[in-house]
């Protein structure tokens, strides 16, 4: 974490002696995703859609080259997930799995804007560990399954587009782990890997800017 922020600081540093706009502001959106998990063996699984709120604020740098900016963002953000899992080959033994997840995603984001209102960007997404909660219910026979801790950090990566009207920044954007998240519970032995993926709608306000 503190590497991280120490490389924020850095290129941070480096923009400003080369912008030409700067700004800070709020954002706040919701996400709807679904997570993946590996199978326990011959077992199938169902993960549901979820919902969540994210909330945070962004500065953005933009720098001598036409329309170019660096967008670093700090954001509380929740990743949950329902998962039901059954035994492929009998029926009555399932279960069903809830994780919740609360991260503080830092994401580092280099982006083009056009025509003064359009905006695409793409970047990584670094993500860690605040809280985490599973429980597990609808348990009809076999062997109780247990937690698990995630992974403290991950690195994801976000792509999206803008809309910048006034002080509002609209912005929708893509957000996954391309590699695992960690395990969240293990079931006879066996703990299956998380991954994730996302789509968030954010509406942000402009608090604070130079030209």
């Amino acid at each position: 974490m503190k590497k991280l922020l120490t490389s924020i600081a850095f290129l941070s540093i480096v923009f400003y002696a080369n912008a030409q706009e700067l700004e800070f502001g709020i954002k706040a959106g919701i996400n709807t995703g679904k997570g993946s998990v590996s199978e326990i063996k011959s077992w199938s699984n169902d993960p549901q859609t979820f919902n969540s709120l994210n909330g945070g604020v962004y500065g953005r740098l933009k720098v001598m080259l036409v329309g170019l900016y660096v967008q670093p963002e700090v954001v509380l953000n929740s990743r949950s997930g329902v998962y039901k899992f059954s035994d492929a080959t009998n029926g009555s033994i399932s279960f069903e799995a809830t994780n919740k997840a609360l991260y503080v995603d830092v994401p580092v984001l280099l982006g083009l804007k056009m025509l003064k209102l359009f905006r695409v960007y793409a970047g990584p997404n670094f993500q860690f560990l605040v809280n985490q909660e599973t429980t597990f219910s609808n348990i009809s026979g076999g062997v109780l399954p247990t937690k698990k801790d995630l992974n403290k950090q991950n690195t994801g990566v976000q792509i999206g587009v803008g809309l910048d009207l006034w002080k509002l920044r609209l912005d929708g954007k893509w957000d996954w782990n391309p590699g695992s998240m960690g395990n969240f519970m293990e079931y006879n032995n066996n703990a299956p890997t998380l991954k994730n993926s996302m789509f968030t709608v954010q509406l942000g306000f402009k608090l604070w800017g130079i030209l």
